[in-house]
């Protein structure tokens, strides 16, 4: 009985699945769009609430574009989420990867800086001097982190119920936190 069950199961998934031609390979190609990057030597805002800033952008796709800011884990600086922004700006969104201004804040500093980092893309959609002036879809921004940095990602969605997606890996928030986003 067991048997026969399994074997419809295997059997209904091969027949309806959708994603045969998705890998693991796939999943981490860049995308079609050439990427370039801004920081603050090139103008941009520094944040109060983080600590250094890269902005990855597609040069070639077609704005508006949807927008994600990105937050490390404890003690872990921006270069251990910095392979993210080339990748989701390949796919042409664009992203802002930060720092925080001391390695050992918790998440809820972690959630501060996100907000302010999209602050800072708020201002180079309308700085005059940005190859990003007018090509920010505000009404599109995400959040994202590695572990206290995905807690911080969903204590900042919980904060600001206009973001529209949350990308926490791994996230970690104390056992006191409740994070209550809709």
């Amino acid at each position: 009985k067991t048997a026969i069950l399994l074997a419809l199961f295997l059997a209904t998934t091969t027949v309806f699945s959708q994603c045969e031609e998705i890998t693991i390979g796939s999943l981490s190609n860049p995308g079609i769009y050439d990427v370039a990057t801004l920081t603050e030597a090139d103008g941009l805002r520094n944040g109060p609430d983080y600590f250094g800033a890269t902005v990855y952008y597609p040069t070639n796709a077609t704005p508006p574009y949807a927008s994600i800011a990105i937050v490390p884990g404890f003690t872990a600086s921006p270069n251990s989420v910095e392979a993210w922004g080339p990748f989701y700006a390949s796919h042409g969104i664009v992203t802002i990867i930060i720092g925080t201004n001391s390695i050992y804040v918790f998440p809820e500093a972690r959630a501060e800086a996100l907000l302010d980092a999209l602050e800072t893309l708020r201002e180079e959609n309308t700085r005059n001097a940005s190859p990003l002036l007018g090509a920010i879809d505000e009404d599109k921004f995400a959040v994202s982190g590695h572990s206290m940095g995905g807690g911080g990602a969903q204590l900042a969605a919980a904060e600001d119920t206009t973001l529209k997606a949350v990308v926490a890996i791994c996230p970690w928030l104390d056992n006191n936190t409740i994070v209550d986003c809709f």
